[in-house]
């Protein structure tokens, strides 16, 4: 995916729009899937984390500022 449109998901996502939101989600859901295995949290489901993992999406595009010269990625992680 190119820069350009990562960039226009990420606004779009912090504009609430849905369809960018799992776009997003689905372009970084192996970070997820790290996450996943690497610790355990007692009480959540893969459901559970998913609709975590997709907040945590959404607050972090909010919160996205390109001009700090990181990555969209290193800042979700």
């Amino acid at each position: 995916m190119d820069s350009k449109k990562l960039s226009e998901l990420i606004v779009r996502t912090a504009q609430k729009d849905g369809e960018a939101l799992t776009e997003l989600f689905q372009k970084y859901y192996p970070i997820v899937g790290k996450c996943r295995r690497e610790y355990y949290l007692r009480g959540y489901d893969r459901e559970d984390l998913d609709q975590e993992a997709r907040l945590v999406l959404y607050r972090t595009a909010c919160r996205f500022d390109p001009s700090r010269n990181a990555g969209f990625g290193t800042f979700y992680r």
